[in-house]
């Protein structure tokens, strides 16, 4: 029984307690000034319930806290004012952008910048051997030329050189083949002489014996001799003018590099 009882105390207090907070707190909402007036009314009322004792220091506790002055609300804003504060807010944000992309133009310009100098140094750079690598070059090939004319120099010298020597040694060689001819034609005259002195001797004591009648005829003997004579005269001025023509020179270069110089009688 008394369990019973106390569960009917208990809903007996919560629905008188919501009933009274159902029609106070809007009241209170309306009209703050009447929230101590409410609180007093619902603590008085659950005082008067047994169930509801345990409960009264957090009614107080709330109702304390309802009772409470509250601060004043807050002013609607101005749609106005939002507007305001919202394009403010747009151009700012636009501002912002606007820096923001200004500020990445400068660091693409400056890219841009730096890149071009590496760019420029580069070919600097790149120019600069070039023009060493084709410096070098050209004072090689300057060496390899001037070693190239110095070695055909030394060539036309050694060249001329020897022909020089073998022209010294071909007149040489002329003079000796003269003087030996010279001599030659000296001792085949004076042999020439020597015979034709004998010849004429002998042909002269043949017609010496010879008998008048004979010597009346033609002599046969003195013809010839004559013949003989005039063809040894002709046979000597052959050989000495032989001797005297000027003489044409010819060269063949050998195998072992030495010349072989011809004289022949020039036409």
């Amino acid at each position: 029984m008394d369990e019973a009882s106390e569960k009917d105390d208990r809903v007996q207090f919560l629905t008188a307690v919501g009933g009274f907070l159902r029609e106070a707190i809007p009241a209170a909402q309306q009209v703050p000034e009447m929230a101590p007036l409410m609180a007093e009314m619902l603590l008085f009322g659950v005082r008067a319930f047994k169930a509801g004792r345990p409960m009264e220091a957090a009614f107080d506790t709330a109702m304390a806290q309802l009772s409470a002055p509250k601060p004043p609300p807050q002013p609607q804003p101005d749609p106005e004012q939002i507007k305001a504060q919202a394009a403010m807010q747009l151009e700012q944000t636009k501002m912002q952008a606007n820096q923001q992309l200004e500020q990445g133009k400068l660091q693409l310009e400056e890219y841009k910048f730096q890149a071009t100098q590496q760019a420029e140094q580069m070919r600097m750079q790149a120019d600069m051997q070039a023009a060493q690598q084709k410096a070098e070059l050209d004072s090689y090939l300057e060496q390899q030329r001037m070693a190239h004319e110095q070695m055909l120099e030394q060539s036309r010298q050694e060249h001329e050189a020897r022909l020089k020597q073998m022209e010294l040694d071909s007149n040489a060689q002329t003079e000796n083949d003269k003087a030996e001819l010279d001599a030659s034609v000296k001792i085949l005259v004076a042999q020439i002489s020597a015979q034709t002195t004998t010849a004429t001797a002998q042909m002269a004591a043949e017609a010496a014996n010879q008998t008048v009648a004979e010597e009346l005829a033609p002599d046969e003997s003195l013809t010839k001799l004559t013949e003989m004579h005039g063809e040894m005269i002709k046979g000597m001025g052959d050989v000495v003018k032989a001797l005297k023509a000027p003489k044409k020179r010819t060269g063949k270069k050998l195998p072992d590099g030495s010349m072989e110089i011809t004289e022949s009688v020039a036409e």
